[in-house]
């Protein structure tokens, strides 16, 4: 109830508005909280309205932001004073108020309060003493006279219940199953028992007293029902003990007929029995059911009879191409005398199914000695009067003639995409009797197999052994599936199906590969004539074997799967070898998006790979199994680029490798061998580290060293590897050759060399620009692991990468007709002028000599 902040008085009851349901949800979820509009209990005379329910333990949250609400209260209704005898609400006792329903019910409400002052509420309600009670199960086993009894462990079958329990308000007819709720088990001396998983049986604690069992004793000992409210794996004389039943609960316990265990019924005389009560409470075979009262202290006996439990399973050769077979019948034969009321008609339940079965019990063997006696026939049963009760038992027949051994019947049916057929198929039918069991020698399963001609389908390695896993896809002339979706060859004999195909064309193709081989690359047709002749096209003759007409099949089809093997090499640009490169692999996994993703770490023992002496890296095998994995270079070798993404490798469920399509021509699927093996190899290759490089011509005044201009052209040079000036002409820079021959600056005075690897050149200009003087030194240019150098005539200086990329040479042409001496003009025109004067002199005492003769 809540009151709103405009000043009324009289709340409101949530839920009398649309959507006030929606309000309500479990804590920390989106579920809603189970609500009712209008409830009546069982005990009340009128019903509450507008309720929401809890189970203990059970925490919802109340959202009221939109309704202005200014105080609330809560109020807990038709509490039982009986099972609870006191309250309280945030550690504070509440007083109770008559139920308005009657049946001496109280209601407990809480104070109201504003959100700010108290954002929770928090009800306690203390069970009364004696008003959780304790409900027993015990199970007894009589043999097969009706008399004596078995027990554990001589007997080693175990049995299953099932529990249901529900509050005083469930339907007594449709009680819920106990959803894992705790149970305890005792041995026949009352000890509360552990399960031993490798023993597979329950051992004594040696404690019969609950409250002195230890913690760790109590975790042992505790059980709890399945989600369907089974009770499983309990001996004859156990008992089951189900604690902390508060009065009011109805329960029932059941033991199915279809779980008890074959060999084994209920008996009829006293199935379950409440013995708790004086007297007993002979419940027959109908399960036992009440209401936990808080002076009573259930107790259930169910009780089984060993006999005789003899399955017939039913096998039919087409079960995946027939989409129903008409109903077959069964009988039991000794001495070839049919056993009177043992006519059984088996249906199909649904469609495709393959392996069906009737049962008989037998609680006494009619003048045998031996179990053995008791033959199964599948026969052909006539009357105008067949009736068949929901056991499949059979009556008002006139006639039943048995099917011997290899003996043959029609049986009609429909075909999975074909007309139905009264007339039917002519079937074989074998017999293959069971054997008893070790444990309980009254329990048999036969087999009776129905077959007719076929093609069948086997999967093979290159050898011919067996091969399991192999799937396969079926396929009319339409591209329909025949039949089924799939279908996988088996593994005791690499089986795939029996085929019943009408005349036409089919394809058969392999998608999936068993692990370690590789899918049959190309389809299979199969043609089926008019005369039914089978022929087969598509795969080279060596991935297959056909046989026709043996004596029962129409053909048989022997598939080879070639193994496949994964190689990984490292390799540099020669394709040599490289040994000592570090990976790690990833295994794709599917990110919060829905999109794949590598994973955060590596696959356990690859978080570090090394290549070895022959560059392959160890465990890259076809045994990391289907799926894509990410192949991370760590660390690459001195000199070389580390791979710029991750190689993504993926191993279908064909068998077959595949890359991404720019490592494609890095992937060699090769050919097979002599054996049938075909290897993936897949060729890493790193590209070197090479420096991209380019030269810049300055022009400069040769007197005053003053830039003239930063794009001077036209000068032309050559890349040595040597002092001695071994010329190259071409450097492989990873993806292109870079022609290093009679390079020239452009009109922006720059010329590329290309990426360069680790090394040191020598560069020699071999014709200068016109108005300058060509330099007679070379240019040395070192390019190291951790950055690049350059000398001309002084000291080795270290360049850096451009904002372009580029690691950029400055080298200098002096303007004039000659190469000014290092460090400036110096004395050099002084030379050249006194030259001049003195040669002007010479000439003129010259003249004058020659003018004095």
């Amino acid at each position: 109830y809540y009151t709103t902040d405009d000043g009324e008085t009289t709340p409101h009851l949530l839920g009398e508005n649309e959507g006030d349901a929606g309000r309500v949800r479990y804590q920390g979820t989106t579920a809603e909280v189970k609500y009712a509009g209008s409830f009546r209990p069982a005990w009340a005379s009128e019903a509450y309205e507008n309720v929401f329910f809890l189970k203990p333990g059970q925490a919802a949250e109340v959202d009221l932001s939109e309704l202005n609400a200014a105080s609330y209260y809560v109020v807990e209704c038709g509490v039982d004073p009986d099972v609870y005898d006191r309250v309280s609400a945030n550690g504070a006792a509440l007083q109770g108020a008559a139920a308005a329903g009657g049946g001496g019910r109280q209601d407990f409400a809480t104070a109201r309060d504003s959100l700010k002052n108290r954002a929770g509420v928090e009800y306690d309600n203390h069970v009364k003493d004696g008003a959780m009670r304790t409900m027993n199960i015990t199970k007894w086993l009589y043999a097969e006279d009706g008399e004596g009894l078995l027990h554990y462990p001589d007997n080693k079958t175990l049995f299953s219940f099932r529990l249901y329990l529900g509050n005083e308000n469930a339907d007594p007819s449709d009680l819920p199953l106990a959803d894992m709720y705790t149970y305890y088990v005792k041995d026949p001396g009352g000890n509360y028992c552990r399960w031993d998983a490798g023993q597979q049986r329950f051992i004594s604690l040696g404690k019969t007293d609950y409250s002195s069992l230890t913690a760790e004793e109590l975790t042992l000992a505790s059980f709890t029902t399945s989600m369907n409210g089974s009770i499983s794996k309990i001996p004859a004389d156990d008992l089951v003990e189900v604690r902390d039943l508060i009065a009011g609960t109805m329960f029932k316990v059941e033991e199915r007929d279809y779980e008890i265990p074959r060999g084994y019924t209920l008996r009829l005389a006293d199935g379950y029995m409440r013995t708790d009560t004086s007297p007993a409470i002979n419940n027959g075979t109908a399960p036992i059911s009440g209401t936990v009262r808080a002076n009573e202290t259930p107790a259930i006996r169910v009780s089984n009879q060993k006999g005789w439990g003899l399955t017939v399973q039913k096998i039919w050769s087409d079960a995946d191409f027939m989409e129903r077979h008409d109903p077959i019948y069964f009988a039991v034969y000794r001495d070839d005398v049919m056993l009177d009321g043992t006519v059984r008609q088996l249906t199909e339940p649904e469609t495709g199914e393959t392996e069906l079965s009737v049962y008989y019990f037998f609680d006494r063997l009619l003048n045998v000695a031996d179990f053995s006696e008791y033959v199964v026939r599948e026969v052909l049963v006539e009357g105008d009067s067949l009736t068949v009760d929901a056991s499949g038992k059979v009556t008002g027949y006139t006639s039943v003639t048995p099917i011997e051994d290899n003996g043959t019947l029609s049986i009609g049916g429909k075909p999975v995409g074909g007309e139905y057929s009264p007339d039917g198929y002519t079937y074989k039918t074998t017999y293959q009797p069971g054997q008893q069991t070790i444990h309980n020698e009254n329990v048999r399963v036969d087999t009776v197999t129905n077959s007719r001609p076929g093609i069948e389908l086997y999967k093979t390695d290159w050898a011919g052994e067996p091969l399991a896993g192999a799937v396969f896809t079926l396929k009319d002339g339409e591209g329909r599936n025949v039949a089924a979706e799939t279908y996988t060859s088996r593994e005791e004999d690499g089986r795939i199906t029996i085929a019943y195909l009408s005349p036409g064309e089919y394809t058969l193709t392999e998608t999936e590969a068993p692990a370690g081989y590789v899918v049959m690359e190309t389809p299979m047709t199969i043609t089926v004539g008019e005369d039914y002749s089978v022929t087969v096209s598509g795969p080279d003759e060596s991935m297959y074997e056909l046989t026709h007409n043996n004596d029962a099949m129409a053909a048989t089809i022997t598939i080879r799967d070639r193994q496949n093997e994964l190689v990984v090499r490292k390799v540099n640009e020669k394709g040599e070898p490289m040994e000592g490169v570090h990976f790690a692999l990833y295994l794709q996994v599917t990110g919060a998006d829905g999109a794949p993703r590598k994973d955060y770490a590596p696959l356990k023992d690859y978080g570090d790979i090394v290549t070895g002496e022959d560059g392959v890296l160890p465990g890259l095998t076809m045994d990391l199994g289907p799926g894509s994995y990410y192949l991370t270079e760590k660390e690459a070798p001195d000199g070389y680029k580390l791979l710029a993404d991750d190689m993504v490798i993926t191993i279908g469920r064909d068998g077959n490798v595949t890359v991404p399509e720019q490592y494609q021509d890095w992937l060699d699927a090769g050919t097979e061998d002599e054996n049938g093996v075909k290897t993936f190899t897949l060729t890493v290759t790193n590209e070197r580290d090479g420096r991209p490089i380019r030269l810049r011509k300055l022009g400069v005044d040769g007197q005053t060293e003053a830039v003239i201009t930063d794009t001077l052209s036209g000068a032309s040079f050559t890349v040595y590897i040597d002092e001695e000036h071994t010329k190259i002409a071409a450097i492989a820079d990873g993806e292109n050759i870079v022609e290093l021959r009679d390079l020239e600056t452009g009109e922006d005075g720059l010329a590329e060399l290309g990426k360069l690897f680790q090394g040191t050149y020598f560069i020699r200009e071999t014709h200068a620009p016109d108005g300058y003087v060509m330099i007679t030194y070379d240019v040395v240019l070192r390019i190291e692991e951790n950055g690049v150098t350059v000398q001309t005539t002084g000291e080795a200086e270290t360049i850096t990468q451009d904002e372009d990329g580029f690691y950029t040479i400055e080298v200098r042409n002096y303007s004039g007709s000659a190469l000014p001496h290092s460090g400036g003009p110096g004395v050099l025109w002084t030379y050249l002028a006194g030259g001049m004067l003195l040669a002007g002199a010479g000439l003129t005492l010259l003249r004058r000599r020659r003018r004095e003769d």
